[in-house]
């Protein structure tokens, strides 16, 4: 079996990257902030065949990181996961042959199937071609925003058996929160109190990251002014709350299938 290398701080994305190679591959999973000493010996002892840095959660990585990967992997391939910036600026530490690199957001399949291309795993590639191993499988990422414990837990309860459901209480939690897990589709409160969904709904289109992420809005107040001024911004949609739950279900369904 194919060793696979991953260095990035272990928070969601690297750890929903190591869920989705563990099942083909053997997978190490290093701290970008570790004392290059035991980095050092976690390649040694793992012997990969491949090396992936995970960009967007590494931070500010110690540059002497990249002279020992030029020194300890000079022949394997090197994949780079982040942001277009990140990859970028990071690819100058390399001289390209062994290098390539993802931008994100980026599909589970397309990093499976990037991966065994590198490293010439034929099983992985005719599987992936043939859709044995698709994201079709993986439930799609909903986030929930709504400073109501209430509101968050009832909601959560209705779409959990179709939907992998994350909450958050805030508008600065909820950026927070798709920028590690970039939800396929945000449900967001528009009356909340210091930061309010309008607020919320601006910064999420000014992120480059996160910025074609549908939101569709829950609202309690129901006159046509206010209606009026939620559809101003140009969401997905708009629900009542409590919204219905046929209501809810099929509004996201048919924004997730569009």
């Amino acid at each position: 079996m194919f060793r696979i290398f991953i260095i990035g701080k272990l928070e969601a994305i690297t750890e929903a990257l190591y869920k989705t190679l563990e099942s083909q591959y053997q997978v190490q999973l290093c701290h970008a902030e570790e004392p290059m000493n035991i980095i050092k010996s976690l390649a040694k002892i793992t012997k990969p065949d491949m090396v992936i840095l995970n960009t967007l959660e590494s931070g500010d990585i110690n540059e002497n990181l990249f002279g020992e990967l030029r020194n300890i992997y000079n022949n394997i391939p090197i994949l780079m996961i982040g942001n277009k910036e990140n990859c970028d600026f990071y690819q100058q530490y390399f001289d390209g042959k062994y290098i390539s690199a993802l931008y994100r957001p980026v599909a589970s399949s397309v990093i499976l199937e990037r991966c065994a291309r590198l490293l010439g795993d034929r099983g992985q590639i005719e599987q992936t071609k043939t859709g044995a191993k698709t994201d079709e499988n993986v439930k799609k990422r909903i986030l929930i925003v709504d400073d109501s414990a209430v509101t968050l837990r009832s909601v959560k309860a209705l779409l959990d058996r179709e939907y992998t459901v994350a909450v958050a209480t805030s508008g600065e939690r909820a950026i927070k929160e798709m920028k590690k897990n970039r939800p396929d589709l945000v449900l967001l409160d528009y009356e909340m109190p210091i930061c309010d969904g309008k607020e919320t709904f601006e910064m999420i289109r000014q992120d480059e990251e996160i910025k074609d992420v549908p939101v569709v809005f829950l609202t309690a107040v129901a006159d046509k002014m206010h209606i009026a001024s939620v559809l101003q911004l140009n969401p997905a949609g708009y629900l009542l709350k409590p919204p219905n739950t046929e209501v809810l279900k099929e509004t996201i369904s048919s924004i997730l299938n569009a």
